[in-house]
């Protein structure tokens, strides 16, 4: 009979019923699974796009900048911060301890931690996205790849431009769903 699993809120995790910590994410959690199945939300997700919502060309990214990469950080503050190995090699030594690294990690991600997405589609999880961060190039790209998130019913709640290292301004907006 396999083992039941209990939640650990404080822990952030789903443990067995034997004690034994398992990085599952939420989805193993049975009273997790019920609270967010109720709230229908659980990650952030941040995402550089071009005045089009170009997210890459040719299977790669349209522009990366130092400073944006810089105050993704800061905006996670503690928080977990998840990408994949493709989005982890632009931050190179810069990698901050709360990276997170995973092919999956869109199936990974807990409540209210924070996704960097460059290279995958967005409407399979949006039913779990609660908040995106949104870093406009302001300007336009050549691009084959777009953010598939349409923000009829989400709602910007914050917007703030900033002085990148290889653009002149970029803007953060964040959306909110309502």
């Amino acid at each position: 009979m396999p083992k039941k699993w209990r939640c650990t809120k404080t822990e952030r995790m789903c443990r067995k019923s034997d004690g034994v910590p398992s990085r599952r994410g939420y989805t193993g959690c049975v009273e997790l699974k019920r609270i967010l199945s109720k709230a229908g939300v659980v990650m952030i997700v941040c995402v550089a796009v071009d005045d089009k919502n170009g997210m890459m060309f040719n299977k790669r990214r349209q522009s990366q900048d130092r400073n944006l990469r810089e105050h993704l950080i800061k905006e996670c503050g503690g928080s977990a911060l998840w990408m994949n190995e493709y989005s982890a090699k632009q931050f190179g030594e810069e990698i901050a301890p709360n990276v997170i690294v995973g092919n999956d990690f869109l199936s990974k991600a807990g409540e209210e931690e924070y996704c960097f997405v460059e290279n995958l589609p967005l409407t399979e999880v949006e039913a779990k996205i609660n908040k995106l961060i949104i870093f406009k190039w302001n300007r336009v790209y050549p691009a084959d790849t777009y953010f598939d998130i349409s923000l009829e019913g989400w709602k910007m709640t914050e917007t703030e431009e900033f002085v990148g290292s290889s653009h002149e301004l970029i803007t953060k907006e964040v959306w909110m769903r309502e």
